[in-house]
């Protein structure tokens, strides 16, 4: 696969994760738009809501993107926060990458979950409170986000990262609303944790954009799904365990099993929702 220039669609930073890593497999020159205004498709403090799907919003700032640099190889990120689809009481980071070739029309996106993550938010009335959750959340590494209303529609102070400058906002968000919200600073380039995992998401697009299908020969073959249904050891009925990994082509939809490696025949009934509701 050869590409000379691919253009991140980011204004976050995110090249720092993202261009070493495709710099590295492709040989390829990482370009970052000037100017480019990610934010108008969402931002994590709600005063621009995120109306689109994850993928349709990469789609939209790959071509927002495209706009403007004419250049055809692009690649933006999505990333979104909440509970872990599997594992109860969890929250997790969702981050997708996609990878669009517009002189071909055609795409190639990975999707990673993570568990290791600095997120959270809290209504705080006292100092002790703000600075309780920011020790938590690795302050001042990781920056902090103080709202008066968590819905965006008040005042909201983004990219602390100074203890004095902290409490400071936070007394005059007190004084003027009476009411403060910390959050975790959720953009990339004041989450250190969230960079790390966007790091590992693009090593994972590197593996697709550099594997080939072994039907038509064009890159992006790789992993899309995972197959799961192990049977329960104790009353043999289908579990949620993994029992394959789906391989598949962006260009001509050929698909392939890869089954996942196991000492276990079957699932453990600890995992069976019929065993263990």
């Amino acid at each position: 696969m050869h590409i000379e220039k691919l253009v991140i669609a980011t204004m976050h930073g995110k090249e720092r994760a993202i261009g070493p890593v495709l710099e590295r497999d492709l040989r390829c020159r990482c370009i970052v738009p000037q100017f480019f205004d990610t934010d108008r498709f969402g931002t994590f403090t709600g005063e621009i809501p995120r109306l689109d799907s994850a993928i349709n919003t990469a789609r939209n700032k790959c071509q927002a993107a495209f706009d403007l640099m004419g250049i055809p190889h692009v690649i933006a990120s999505e990333g979104s926060f909440g509970p872990h689809p599997f594992i109860p009481l969890t929250n997790c980071e969702s981050e997708l990458l996609l990878y669009y070739n517009f002189d071909k029309n055609y795409e190639v996106c990975v999707h990673e979950i993570f568990t290791d993550i600095r997120f959270g938010s809290q209504k705080v009335c006292t100092l002790d409170e703000l600075f309780r959750f920011a020790h938590q959340n690795f302050f001042p590494s990781h920056y902090l986000i103080l709202q008066s209303d968590l819905l965006g529609a008040g005042q909201t102070i983004k990219g602390i990262n100074d203890w004095e400058h902290l409490a400071n906002e936070f007394e005059q968000m007190i004084h003027r609303h009476g009411q403060c919200h910390v959050s975790t600073d959720m953009r990339a380039m004041n989450n250190p944790t969230r960079m790390k995992n966007i790091s590992k998401t693009a090593q994972k697009l590197s593996e697709r954009l550099t594997s080939f299908c072994p039907q038509c020969n064009q890159h992006g073959f790789g992993e899309v799904d995972i197959i799961r249904g192990k049977l329960c050891e104790l009353c043999g009925a289908s579990t949620n365990v993994p029992t394959s990994i789906l391989l598949r082509c962006t260009n001509c939809g050929f698909e392939s099993p890869r089954p996942i490696p196991s000492d276990m025949l079957y699932a453990d009934p600890g995992y069976c929702d019929f065993c263990n509701p």
